[in-house]
C-alpha cells in the first residue's frame, strides 16, 4: 500500500520547509489512509476562511538587463556562424563525427536565436540561451575538427585564457555597492555565483571528442565570465567606498553563528517520522539542522572568493532555522490547536509575509521560505484533524521566518551603508 495523501503532504512539505532539496523519506507501506472526520458547521466556516486566506507573492531579484541577454544571444549566433564556416570548409569525403546532425542543428539554431531575441531579459531567458550555446559549441568542436579549422594547441590556449580571466575575477571586484544597497548586494552575489568553481573538462583524449569538450568549455567559460562582469558592473558605483570589509566581516560572523546551530555531528538522516505530528515537527527541525551543516560547509569553502553569496545563503538559513526552532518549541509545549488558533496563526503568518513582500531584496531573500511554510500548513490542515498540530507549526514558522528575515536584513543593510558613509 502506498503513502496516504496526508503522509505525502506533511512529510513532503516538511522536507521543502527544511530546505533539503535532496531530502528523502523512507516509505511507510503499513500506513493506512485516514478519511477526514466530519466537523460542525461553525468549524467548517472557520476552515473555509482559513483556506481562503491567500499567501502574498514574494518577488525575487532578476538582475538580467536587455543588453546582457542580447550579448548572450550574440555569442550563440557567433558559434552558429563558426559551425557554418566549418561545414563549408569540409571536403566532400569527410563526415562530422557529431552526436547531432550539424546542418540540421544549424538551421534550427538560427530559428532559436531569433526566438531568444524576442524574450524579455530574465534569468530564465539567459539560462535557455546558455543551454543552446553549450550544445552549439560542442557541435562546433566536432565540425571544426572535421574541417581542420581548429587544433588542440589553439583550443588549449583559448581555454587557459578563459580560465585565467575567471580566476582573476575575485581580485578585480571592489564591492563598491551602489544604492540601493540591498539590490547591489544581491546582484554582486549573483556575479559571484555565475562563475564556476572550475573551467573545462579534461583536454586529453581522442580527437574529435576532445575538440568538442574543449570548445564547449571555452564557450561556457566565456559566457560565465561575461555574466559575472555584467552583474558586477550593474551593482557598482565607483564613487562610493568599498563595502568589501563589511561584507566579509558580516559573512564571517554569520558563518560562526550558523556553525554553532548546525554542528558537524548533525544526524545525516533524521529518523522516519511516521504519521505522528510531533515526530514530523521534530523531523523538520532535524532536517533543517542537517541542511545547515551543508550550508556551513559550502560557506567555509567559498567565503574567501564569494563573500556576498555566502552571506546571503547563511542569512537565509539562519532565519529559517531560528523560525522553525521557535515555532517547534511553541507548538510542542503549547495547547492542542483549535480551528480558531489555526485561523489566527495563518492570519499572523500572511501578515508577516505581506510585510516581507514589501521589504528590500535582502529581506525577501533571507525570508524566502516563509510562503512555502504557510502552504505546507494549508496542505496539512486539509488532510485530517491529526494534521492540525503540524499546520499550526508551519503557520508559526512562516510568520517567524519572515519576521526574522526582515530583522536580519535590516541589520546587515545598516552595517554596510554605515561603512559607505
Amino acid at each position: 500500500m502506498g503513502w496516504s495523501r496526508r503522509r505525502l503532504l506533511t512529510v513532503g512539505a516538511g522536507v521543502a520547509l527544511a530546505g533539503c532539496n535532496d531530502g528523502t523519506v523512507e516509505r511507510n507501506d503499513d500506513y493506512e489512509t485516514v478519511t477526514p472526520a466530519s466537523v460542525p458547521n461553525e468549524t467548517e466556516d472557520l476552515l473555509a476562511e482559513l483556506y481562503g486566506l491567500s499567501v502574498p507573492a514574494v518577488d525575487s531579484l532578476d538582475p538580467v538587463e536587455a543588453g546582457h541577454l542580447e550579448a548572450a544571444v550574440d555569442q550563440f549566433v557567433g558559434v552558429l556562424e563558426e559551425i557554418d564556416v566549418a561545414l563549408e570548409a569540409i571536403d566532400g569525403d569527410r563526415i562530422v563525427e557529431s552526436v547531432e546532425d550539424p546542418e540540421q542543428f544549424l538551421a534550427n539554431g538560427r530559428q532559436r536565436a531569433r526566438t531568444l531575441r524576442e524574450y524579455e531579459p530574465t534569468e530564465r531567458a539567459l539560462s535557455r540561451t546558455t543551454r543552446e550555446l553549450r550544445r552549439a559549441a560542442r557541435i562546433a568542436g566536432y565540425a571544426g575538427a572535421a574541417a581542420e579549422t581548429i587544433d588542440r594547441t589553439g583550443l588549449e590556449e583559448k581555454l587557459r585564457a578563459v580560465t585565467d580571466a575567471v580566476e582573476s575575477f575575485p581580485t578585480e571586484t571592489d564591492y563598491q555597492l551602489q544604492q540601493p544597497t540591498d539590490v547591489s548586494l544581491g546582484t554582486i552575489a549573483r556575479a559571484e555565483e555565475a562563475l564556476p568553481s572550475s573551467i573545462g573538462e579534461p583536454t586529453d583524449g581522442e580527437w574529435p571528442e576532445a575538440a568538442a569538450r574543449i570548445r564547449r568549455s571555452i564557450a561556457i567559460g566565456r559566457r560565465a565570465y561575461d555574466d559575472a562582469v555584467r552583474f558586477r558592473d550593474a551593482a557598482t558605483d565607483h564613487s562610493v567606498q568599498s563595502s568589501e570589509r563589511a561584507v566579509r566581516s558580516i559573512a564571517i560572523g554569520a558563518l560562526k553563528e550558523a556553525a554553532a546551530r548546525a554542528p558537524d555531528d548533525a544526524d545525516e538522516e533524521p529518523p522516519n517520522p511516521g504519521n505522528d505530528p510531533t515526530a514530523q515537527i521534530r523531523y523538520v527541525l532535524a532536517a533543517t539542522e542537517r541542511n545547515g551543516a551543508s550550508v556551513v560547509d559550502d560557506a567555509r569553502e567559498r567565503i574567501g572568493t564569494q563573500p556576498a553569496r555566502s552571506l546571503l545563503e547563511l542569512l537565509e538559513w539562519l532565519a529559517r532555522y531560528d523560525g522553525i526552532a521557535a515555532a517547534a518549541e511553541s507548538v510542542l509545549s503549547g495547547a492542542d490547536p483549535t480551528p480558531e488558533s489555526l485561523l489566527d496563526a495563518k492570519r499572523d503568518a500572511v501578515d508577516a509575509v505581506d510585510r516581507l513582500a514589501g521589504s528590500d531584496y535582502v529581506a525577501r531573500q533571507t525570508g524566502r521560505i516563509a510562503p512555502n511554510a504557510i502552504r505546507s500548513g494549508d496542505e496539512a490542515a486539509t488532510s485530517t484533524t491529526n494534521g492540525a498540530s503540524y499546520a499550526l507549526f508551519a503557520y508559526r514558522a512562516g510568520e517567524l521566518v519572515a519576521d526574522k528575515g526582515r530583522n536580519r536584513a535590516a541589520w546587515v543593510t545598516r552595517r554596510i551603508e554605515a561603512q559607505q558613509s
